[in-house]
C-alpha cells in the first residue's frame, strides 16, 4: 500500500494521497492535491527526501510552475522528516500488534486511522 502524505505544522491538516504505484506522475498528482489543499497560498513550500521520482525534472517542472516549492531533506537524515513522527503513531495503533485476516482487512483499518 502506497500512501503519500504532507502535514502543515501550523494547523496539523493533512493531505493524502494513496496511489497504486509511486512515480514522477504520480508526485505531480499529488502535489496538485496540495495546492487545492491551499488555494489562497501564493507560495507552497514542500519538504521531500531523496528519492528519484521526488527530484526528477518533470517533478521539479510542474511545482515550479505551480508555485511549489520543493525543498530535500539530506540524505540518511530521516529524524529530519517530521512525517515520520506520524508514521510512528500509525505503526504503533495498527502495524505492530494487531492480526489482521486478509490485506483488504488490514488497508481499511489503516485507511481509517488515516482520513
Amino acid at each position: 500500500m502506497n500512501i503519500m502524505r504532507t502535514i502543515n505544522l501550523d494547523t496539523m491538516k493533512v493531505v493524502s494521497n494513496f496511489p497504486e504505484k509511486v512515480n514522477g506522475a504520480t508526485t505531480i498528482e499529488f502535489l496538485k492535491n496540495v495546492k487545492e489543499a491551499y488555494p489562497e497560498a501564493s507560495m507552497i513550500n514542500v519538504i521531500l527526501d531523496q528519492l528519484g521520482y521526488h527530484r526528477s525534472q518533470v517533478v521539479r517542472e510542474f511545482a515550479e510552475a505551480s508555485s511549489i516549492e520543493l525543498h530535500y531533506l539530506p540524505p540518511y537524515s530521516p529524524n529530519l522528516n517530521l512525517i515520520k513522527r506520524l508514521w510512528k503513531v500509525m505503526n504503533a495503533m495498527v502495524r505492530n500488534n494487531p492480526i489482521f485476516k486478509s490485506a483488504k482487512e488490514f488497508r481499511r483499518v489503516l485507511l481509517i486511522l488515516l482520513m
